[in-house]
């Protein structure tokens, strides 16, 4: 299988924005959309088979739950203010 190229990528992204701006044209909508929308769609679904690949890559990279490389913590928000606490995987902080 070959990997995704930066060409892939833009490729990718273009085409979501594209489906995007189509989906919200709202009253501006034309005929013609639909056509497009199913060409973006089948280019769309022969990309995804590359970006699950990458992800893939990714999270074999990273290791898993039950890798032991995986990393224990993980950050994400735990207060209203936007402030980061480190937060373990099984939810309780440091300090709890």
């Amino acid at each position: 299988m070959r990997d995704m190229t930066e060409k892939d990528v833009l490729r990718y992204i273009y085409l979501v924005d594209r489906r995007l701006n189509i989906l919200t044209s709202g009253v501006h909508w034309k005929p013609e959309y639909e056509t497009e929308l199913e060409d973006i769609d089948r280019e769309l679904s022969e990309l995804r088979f590359l970006v699950d690949e990458e992800h893939g890559k990714r999270k074999r990279k990273a290791g898993n739950p039950e890798n032991p490389q995986c990393r224990h913590f993980n950050y994400r928000s735990r207060s209203g203010a936007g402030g980061r606490k480190k937060v373990r995987k099984d939810g309780k902080s440091d300090k709890d």
